[in-house]
């Protein structure tokens, strides 16, 4: 190949369809592709920091002749002919992008897709395995990480049945039910599963996380980077359809793509990203321009565009086909059908003060979320600042502190740094020291200049705590875990916060429990946050729900005259 023959691939046409408006996309797209053809062009000139390698693309081009495709409509053809200009493109960058001033280095250290479901994820995954193991230095090893065993080896199945399918290609191969060695390179390839704690030791040269919005947190992905530590030409590839929840590590990597790709000071040349979303998702049942634009296969095969129209009628007629319709085919995250998110981020944004509050004087209700020992313990006080007309909350979580570095791990949360910024406290060894938490309550009044009216409390594992803390003779109320108990705290905090009437000292530790918080409702439509759907900790906002509950029962006491001896049972 010469350098001038780019002009004629179906990476660089894919770009330049997209520009010459013959091909739909979204604007997320539309950023790369058009960042693309202006740097292919630099290159050719010798201008930028990095170059097109056409000996790469020669490479790849016939590495992918020499794959015969096992199944799908284009069944025995060879994958160099049965790829979509798309996915043309996503290889091409991965593999064709060198540093300049050393050609031994890709470009991109991170690829991410965010593709809909029936548009060749598995088959993209596949391909990318199968030319790491032949173009990666010797005794490389490369990773795949999904939420579970069993979705990880469906990728490992794809990747044996295109090597069985290629006669040319077979015999270089070395297939076991736990891996892949291609024994001209004795590259190895290996699918893990999901774990918290069996992925440190890896140090793969490349990584593949897919289905990455299923994930229950990003500590696979953060193990795979940091056994890159020592890699000189390290290649992270995250790939994922839209899921039922709002806030997992899918979501945030989009977050992360669209400031990485988009000029600025965030920008990140090493960042490729292909993420394909609606850009009015709105009009997903009426614009078919937004339909096609999210599904970049429906452009090249007209059955798979009948396909989509035919789902898309069934998803607005059926309500019980929606959700599915929604997050697999238009790669919307929604939250689950039985829960929802709490309070948008923007509300809480609104509700942070500046700076801090002054606490002397002001009388308080203070909410007490119990956990095991092993958990976190929730602590919050309110106060209602009859001079602004808003419920002002202070809060903290209490963690063990020999798992700090676990539970960081784990969960995706600096837990050392919310302890420096008097957010959470840690005490104990493998369980909270109840005792810490105890005389934190205690020395509450003496600190901040509050007066204590009362505390509320769920009695799971609170038994001992509450009995002194009655002794002490505060006045504590049970809050019951149930729809009757919670909702009617649940309810005023989420008006408050939604009508402006909240406030809390910056913490971003409850913000980010604010963010995971899912709520269910029941029959009667009373609605009451629910930790097992939520997506990670909310003891805090748990903890100011109790006492928001305290709050009601006053407001209710005050308007039927006098104290009331109310009781949430």
């Amino acid at each position: 190949m010469n350098n001038k023959e780019i002009f004629n691939h179906p990476a660089y046409k894919y770009a330049l369809g997209i520009k010459n408006g013959d091909i739909i996309v979204n604007n997320d797209v539309k950023i790369v592709t058009d960042r693309f053809i202006r740097e292919v062009n630099d290159s050719l000139n010798g201008k930028g920091d990095y170059y097109f390698d056409i000996r790469a693309l020669d490479k790849v081009s016939k590495l992918l002749k020499l794959i015969t495709m096992a199944t799908g409509p284009r069944r025995g053809e060879s994958a160099y002919d049965a790829l979509a200009g798309f996915q043309w493109f996503f290889f091409v960058n991965i593999f064709c992008w060198r540093h300049k001033d050393d050609h031994s280095l890709r470009r991109y250290n991170t690829a991410t897709m965010l593709i809909p479901r029936k548009n060749g994820k598995t088959f993209i995954s596949s391909i990318i395995f199968i030319l790491l193991l032949i173009l990666e230095p010797r005794y490389s090893k490369f990773y795949s990480v999904a939420p579970d065993l069993d979705l990880s080896s469906q990728l490992k199945t794809q990747v044996d049945s295109l090597i069985d399918g290629s006669p040319e290609l077979a015999r270089f191969f070395k297939v076991t039910n736990k891996e892949i060695t291609c024994l001209v390179t004795k590259n190895t390839y290996k699918p893990l599963a999901n774990s918290n704690n069996r992925l440190d030791a890896r140090e793969p040269v490349a990584f593949l996380a897919d289905e990455v919005g299923a994930l229950p947190n990003g500590y696979p992905i953060q193990a795979m980077q940091s056994g890159q530590n020592l890699v000189s030409n390290p290649l992270g590839i995250i790939i994922s359809t839209a899921y039922d929840s709002l806030h997992n590590p899918m979501t945030a990597e989009i977050e992360r793509a669209k400031d990485k790709i988009v000029d600025g000071e965030l920008y990140d040349p090493t960042y490729f990203a292909l993420i394909y979303r609606p850009d009015e998702p709105k009009k997903w049942a009426t614009s078919d321009k937004e339909l096609i634009k999210v599904n970049p296969l429906s452009q090249e095969f007209p059955s798979v565009k009948k396909r989509l129209f035919k789902d898309r009628e069934d998803a607005i007629t059926y309500a019980d086909k929606r959700q599915n319709f929604l997050t697999k085919f238009m790669n919307i995250f929604v939250d689950g059908a039985q829960a929802e998110q709490f309070v948008t981020e923007n509300d809480l944004d609104n509700s942070e003060l500046a700076q801090g509050y002054d606490w002397y004087g002001k009388d308080v209700f203070v909410g007490l979320d119990f956990a095991e020992s092993r958990d976190n313990f929730g602590l919050a006080m309110v106060t209602f600042d009859e001079s602004h007309a808003k419920y002002v909350a202070k809060a903290w979580s209490f963690f063990p502190a020999g798992r700090i570095n676990e539970k960081s791990k784990v969960e995706g949360w600096d837990y050392q740094h919310s302890e420096n910024e008097g957010w959470g406290y840690s005490s104990g060894d493998t369980t909270i020291d109840y005792g810490f938490v105890e005389d934190f309550f205690f020395k509450l009044e003496e600190k901040y200049g509050v007066n204590i009216k009362g505390f509320g409390y769920d009695k799971w594992n609170a038994r001992s705590t509450v009995a002194k803390f009655l002794a002490a003779g505060y006045d504590g109320i049970e809050v019951p875990q149930n729809a009757k108990g919670l909702y009617p705290g649940t309810k005023l905090l989420r008006e408050s916060i939604e009508d402006g009437n909240f406030a809390y000292d910056k913490n971003d530790m409850l913000k980010e429990n604010f963010m995971n918080a899912r709520m269910v409702t029941d029959s009667n439509l009373s609605y009451f946050l629910n930790k097992k759907k939520s997506n990670g900790k909310i003891d805090m906002v748990a903890a100011v729900v109790d006492a928001m509950s305290l709050w009601e029962i006053d407001e209710f006491s005050n308007i039927i005259g006098g104290q009331a001896n109310i009781t949430l049972l």
